[in-house]
Order: C-alpha cells, then structure tokens, then sequence
C-alpha cells in the first residue's frame, strides 16, 4: 500500500512539473523585451560582467557598467545579494550570454515551488490537495509569465516555501533533516534577496500563536538572527566593495517603498487606488476562479467545528497568508508598481483555492461525477484568462531599446561611446540599451563641446528626435551623415 502510495505521488509530480516545464519553455529564448523584462537585462548584464572580469576581479559584487572599464570605475548595484547574478553567470558558463540560459534559473525555482506547494499539500491533508493547487500553479497567467523572469521576487518564494514546508514537517517529526532543509531555504533565500525573511517571520507567528512547543523553541527562534546575521553579511560586503556599509541607503529606500516618504506623483497613490489595483493585480493574474475559492476556505475556515487536524491545516495556512501579505503591506510603493510582487501569495492562493474547492465539492450532488467537477474547475482556472497570458508571453515593449543597442553594437568598436540625443530612451530603455550595446552611451537634447569631444557615434531617434534645430544644422554641417528609416546617425570616422 505504501509503496502504491509514493508511485502515485512521484506520477502525480511528475505530470505537473511536466506541464509546468512546457508551459514555462513557451518563448524561453525570447528577447528581453517584455513586460518587466528590465529586470532581465539589468541582472543579466550584472552576470555577463562575472564572465568578463571573474569573480575575484569584481569582489563578487554586482557590477553595473556596459562598456569594457576598470575595476576603479565599477559601478555596483548595492539593494541585493549577489547569488542571483551569480547564477545567471553561471549559466551563461556554460550556454553562453543567451536569454534562455538567463532564464533557466527562475524556471528551475519555480519548479521547486512547484514541488513544495505539492508537498505542503500532501502533508497537511492529502495527495489530491496537493496535487489540485499544483495544478492551479501550473494554469495561472502569474506563474505562466514571472515563473521564468529573472528576479528576485519570483525566486524567492522557492526558498521561503521550502522552509515552510521543512517546518511542517519539523513540527510534525522532529527530524533533523526537516530542520536542515529550513536551514537551507532560510539562508540559500537569504542570499537571492532579503524578502526571504518573511517566512521566518510566518514560522515565528505560526509557533507563538498556533504552536508554543518549548522543546523546539530554540531551533525556530534562532532562525532570526540567522537573517540579521544574512543582512549584516551584505552590509559587510558591501563595505568590502565600496567603503560604505550603505545602512541610511538602505533605510532611504525602505521609507520610500513603504510610502512613509513622499513619493512620485506620477503614480498618484492613494489607499484606496492601492487597494483596488492589487485587487485587480489578483484577479487578472491568479483568475477570479481561484480567488473566489480560496474566499470560500477563508470564510469556512473561520466557522463550524473542526477536527484538531483541520486546525492544524487552517494554522499554517493563515501562516501562509501571512507569508504572502508581509510585502503588500509594508512594501506599498514597491507593490504598486511592481504587479509580480503578489508572487508571494500563489502558495496560499492554490492551496487555499484546493480546500475551497473541496469543500464546495462535499455540497455538490452527483458524488460518483467528482472526477468531471474537478475537470471543469481546472479547466475554467485554465482558460479563464488564457488571452491575457498569451498577450504576457508576446509583448514586446522595450522592443526599441534593444533594435537601437543593436544598432549601436554593429556600427561601433569596443571602447567607443554613443550618444542618443532623446531623454526618453534613457528613461524607458537605457538598462536595455546596455545589456545588448555593451557599449558606453550617453544621453541629451542639446550637444555641448563635451559631448562632441567624449562620443564617436550620435544618433537621432526618429521614433523621439528631441535635438535643437540648431544642433541639428550644427551635426548635418560638421559631421558625416547618414539615415534609415530609424534613425540618423553621425560618425567622426
């Protein structure tokens, strides 16, 4: 019986990572010129400067700069950990510095919490909870889209997830492989980016409120200044890099990411707007479906009587809510802008969404036609927003930025500068200018005898020609022209 049992879960995760796998392989060697994709040039750029000067070279720090420079110029990107580029580097090692090969780090990821959430699942109830929410995972635009962008936040939750799930498990068995295993979800998410302590603080939440075991209290409360440990590590790396340890840097940031100071008003934020755009962010990318479930557990969970295992259920899973809320909350700025950072609460979402779903599923007549309900549930998760997937999976935004930064790779050298005389393109598209110029470029609207001095190569964007007309006349008269349908050019060559 117990060995029918595993093969029928190892089938079971096996379909799911299989279709995961083919639905994250759709357009994997895309360009990066999608929706958030600047996130993809700017840490694979970071990873290509790994390959270029190594590891020792750059003090594994982050470095920033397209052009060839000195390590007296590096510029560091100071806000992360570095594992995440280092990763990337990692496969660039070996595939070279290919989107696909930037991309297969966060596919990889989401395959693990793809395999936590199952596990989860199983634990805490059965095989087909587990295996329902994979499957929810699997269908949802969210996943579909951000299961392979190369950022922090849809790397993270692998990690955090895995902790929580050796938690589980922890509590349940006491084996020191459980408690490994968080250890190694703390600390290995840890170093992809410091949102991966909030599911320390889910685990403290869930054994103070829910649990209160004293004979593993120091193992869980230990967990905390392992992280402040993590931090001080980047502080301390960051010291080694630049001199500066960057603490009020750090402070300035999570002010204006939490709206406690005053912010763009481009983004004209306000509570009310926040609530309804996150709600929106929910509703498009996790599927009405899904959310109305995961409304109907949250609701029963609260009423009737439970047996202590469906207590022990409903605990971690208001752990997992929690896990999933800590960056909405605190990180409104950051949220408002940023639609993945509900990314967090997919793990509370499915599996939430399965007992939703099965408890709806108790009150439905016609028992012997379970299978077919479960059919239709999956399948309307499935289409319900199958268009908009598909327009994730194909849009192409930043396209110009990355048709100029090939433009300017192919009619310079190594070592030369370009100037693009349109503010807007460094505004929208200057970190993809130079993931794929590799090439110093400037920006303006006005030229200045520095300008004509410091770069070789001058191009007027026709898509945003914003030069002055006597700089214009100034560029025709002195310098070589030429023109296509994109742009006009100037060379001293």
């Amino acid at each position: 019986m117990q060995k029918t049992s595993l093969i029928r879960k190892i089938l079971y995760l096996g379909l799911v990572l299989t279709l995961a796998s083919v639905l994250l392989g759709i357009n994997l060697n895309k360009e990066f010129i999608g929706h958030h994709d600047w996130n993809s040039v700017v840490y694979s750029l970071i990873a290509k400067n790994y390959i270029r000067y190594g590891y020792i070279s750059t003090k594994l720090g982050q470095v920033r700069n397209p052009e060839i420079t000195q390590p007296a110029n590096f510029n560091f990107l100071i806000h992360y950990p570095p594992l995440l580029p280092i990763l990337i580097s990692l496969g660039f090692k070996v595939f070279g510095p290919v989107e696909f090969a930037a991309r297969l780090i966060p596919v990889a990821a989401s395959l693990l919490l793809l395999s936590m959430i199952f596990l989860i699942g199983i634990s805490l109830v059965s095989v087909s909870v587990g295996f329902l929410a994979a499957l929810f995972v699997v269908l949802t635009p969210l996943f579909i889209y951000f299961g392979k962008l190369p950022v922090h936040d849809t790397i993270v939750p692998a990690f955090g997830v895995t902790a929580f799930y050796g938690y589980i498990q922890y509590m349940k068995t006491r084996k020191k492989i459980y408690y490994m295993l968080i250890l190694f979800g703390v600390v290995v998410g840890g170093l992809v980016n410091w949102s991966n302590y909030y599911v320390v603080l889910a685990i403290i939440v869930h054994f103070l409120v829910w649990d209160r075991n004293k004979s593993v209290r120091y193992p869980i409360i230990v967990l905390v200044p392992i992280c402040i440990f993590l931090f001080s590590l980047q502080l301390l790396h960051l010291k080694i890099l630049t001199g500066n340890f960057h603490l009020f840097d750090f402070i300035g940031i999570f002010l204006r990411r939490a709206n406690i100071v005053a912010n763009d008003p481009i983004y004209s934020f306000s509570l009310s707007t926040y609530f309804y755009k996150e709600s929106e962010y929910l509703k498009i990318y996790m599927t009405r479906t899904l959310l109305v479930l995961s409304t109907v557990w949250l609701i029963t969970s609260f009423f009737g009587k439970k047996s202590s295992s469906e207590k022990r259920t409903n605990f971690y899973l208001y752990a997992l809510l929690i896990y999933g809320l800590v960056q909405l909350v605190v990180f409104t700025n950051l949220s408002y802008i940023h639609d993945y950072m509900i990314y967090y609460l997919l793990p509370y979402i499915v599996l939430s969404g399965a007992l939703g779903f099965l408890f709806i599923l108790k009150k439905l007549p016609f028992k012997n036609l379970a299978y077919m309900y479960v059919v239709i549930v999956v399948l309307t998760v499935g289409m319900e927003r199958k268009s908009f997937a598909k327009a994730l999976l194909l849009s192409d935004m930043n396209k110009k930025g990355k048709d100029i930064a090939v433009f300017i790779k192919n009619h310079t050298d190594v070592g030369e500068n370009s100037y693009i005389t349109s503010i807007s393109y460094k505004e929208f598209y200057e970190v993809f200018i130079a993931f794929y110029s590799e090439r110093g470029v400037g920006y303006g609207e006005a030229l200045t005898p520095t300008i004509l001095q410091n770069y070789q190569f001058i191009i007027r964007p026709k898509a945003h020609d914003a030069l002055l007309s006597s700089d214009k006349f100034f560029l025709d008269t002195h310098l070589t022209r030429f023109e296509n349908e994109e742009y006009i050019w100037y060379t001293k060559k």
